[in-house]
């Protein structure tokens, strides 16, 4: 099997980091990072981290995100990597992930075998066709009550599973292209606005898991 590539983002996408410095996980992290890096997975698939924080605020986070697996990733990289202007570096500003310069990085990957998992489409300007998009995740839940089914973090888990269904059976397009076909859906719609669409990928996520011994 080709070897694939994943560019994970951080704040927003694998966790949420509030001006307090606190890192909130994103629920079902260690489920996604433990897929991320079982034996059978990384047998085809690169992991790799790009984020637009400076790399003095990445570097506690990735720790805090991966822990053991921190040392497993291929490369993590910061906003020292965007291209930016000094002044564009120190400010608030919009930022681009080129894959360009991933695969002129680490040629044995290209467009045909790298996706990057960001919650911003604009992170993806260059590069849309290699984006899995996800919800922007800007608070950790509620305490939840015992008595209660977790649908919001069933939702959450859909994110996660979307990414080892897409190699380990069907693509996600499959689905995606199936499911358009009998409605209408608004211009740039994400696949996770469908109730149908997100349904499935959550059976098919913890079929997944489940088939390599990963708890949920």
């Amino acid at each position: 099997m080709t070897r694939k590539l994943v560019v994970l983002d951080l704040n927003g996408t694998l966790l949420y980091r509030p001006k307090t410095k606190k890192v909130f996980p994103r629920p079902y992290l260690s489920t996604f990072t433990s897929f991320l890096f079982h034996p059978e997975i990384r047998k085809w698939l690169d992991v790799m981290v790009w984020s637009s924080a400076q790399p003095q605020n990445v570097a506690p986070v990735v720790a805090s995100a991966f822990g053991r697996h921190a040392s497993q990733l291929k490369s993590v990289w910061a906003r020292d990597r965007m291209g930016l202007s000094p002044d564009q570096y120190s400010r608030k500003a919009v930022t681009r992930k080129d894959l360009e310069k991933v695969w002129a990085a680490f040629p044995s990957h290209n467009p045909g075998t790298t996706f990057l998992v960001d919650d911003s489409p604009s992170k993806a300007h260059f590069q849309p066709s290699n984006h899995i998009c996800l919800p922007e995740y800007t608070s950790p839940p509620p305490p939840r009550r015992p008595t209660r089914k977790a649908k919001a973090d069933e939702t959450h888990l859909a994110t996660w599973v979307a990414d080892g269904g897409l190699f380990l059976n069907r693509p996600i397009s499959d689905i995606v292209k199936r499911e358009a076909a009998k409605k209408q859906f608004p211009e740039r719609a994400m696949w996770f606005v469908d109730d149908e669409i997100l349904e499935e990928w959550i059976e098919h996520g913890k079929t997944t898991v489940q088939r390599l011994d990963i708890p949920l």
